[in-house]
């Protein structure tokens, strides 16, 4: 099958797919903030965003050669990284945002593709073992 937005090369999805259970291993085990807490909040997602800053920089390690063999891979690669990016801004709205009774309410705004497609879904699609956990799509929340 030779399929333009799925990664099918085995010399990638192995390593790949190794690559992102180590990321949902370390997310499983960082604990949640300590409280609603902005700075809190943000030290959390800091922490959830250095365990995907790995795991892209583990696959960004494979190599130029063999990444660009797979096409979708460049593309699944950028999108984790405009993933990050879009929480990295939650992050410095949570931190910036006026304090109201409730605290400061934030979402994090998932990247769309040029024709409106949720890179999420896309990302799910180019590799289906290693769709974006949940727990990456909104501010951690106090245990």
């Amino acid at each position: 099958m030779d399929d333009a937005w799925v990664i099918e090369d085995a010399a990638l999805v192995e390593p790949l797919t190794a690559a992102c259970d180590e990321m949902k291993r370390s997310l499983a085990g960082l604990a949640p903030p300590p409280s609603g807490a902005p700075t809190d909040v943000a030290a959390s997602m800091a922490a959830q965003d250095a365990a995907v800053a790995a795991m892209i920089a583990r696959d960004r390690a494979i190599g130029p050669e063999t990444l660009d063999s797979d096409p979708p891979a460049l593309d699944w690669l950028a999108d984790w990284e405009a993933l990050l990016r879009a929480r990295g801004d939650t992050e410095h709205a949570l931190l910036a945002g006026p304090a109201g009774p409730g605290g400061r309410s934030v979402a994090i705004i998932v990247p769309q593709t040029e024709d409106g497609y949720p890179i999420t879904a896309r990302m799910a699609d180019a590799l289906p073992a290693c769709a974006v956990p949940s727990v990456l799509l909104e501010p951690p929340r106090p245990g």
